[in-house]
């Protein structure tokens, strides 16, 4: 016994049904009903509250010059000073502290970090270019 060509005629509707089926259920994946919930991130208790640098220091000739940073922070547990990425002993929690920078074309950058009992970061920047 042949089959006519009309006898299959319900094999393409039955591969879209499942193409159209696989992609209603979310693709095949499996779930188990359940997501962790998402949580907004908590904001540190310390703050940096001050931060001051000369915008621009002259070098006059120099290879090296040393200017002053004041800083202060509010709450924090531990604070830190970083310039151009090597870091600065801070004890106190306001004061100000003389830093070093190297004469070239190139900004300065000088972060506070405060840390809260949690450790949890405020930073603040400020850039500094030397001029030559």
């Amino acid at each position: 016994m042949s089959r006519r060509w009309s006898d299959w005629l319900w094999f393409p509707a039955l591969g879209i049904s499942v193409v159209i089926l696989f992609f209603i259920t979310g693709c095949g994946g499996s779930s188990t009903g359940s997501t962790a919930p998402t949580t907004a991130p908590v904001a540190a208790a310390a703050k940096v509250t001050a931060l001051e640098v000369a915008g621009s220091v002259p070098c006059n000739g120099a290879t090296n010059v040393t200017i002053p940073v004041t800083y202060a922070t509010e709450g924090a547990a531990r604070q830190e000073l970083y310039v151009d990425g090597r870091p600065v002993p801070l004890p106190d929690p306001a004061g100000t502290v003389e830093v070093a920078l190297h004469c070239d074309q190139l900004p300065h950058s000088v972060v506070v970090i405060a840390y809260d009992a949690d450790d949890r970061r405020t930073p603040r920047a400020a850039k500094v270019t030397t001029v030559l």
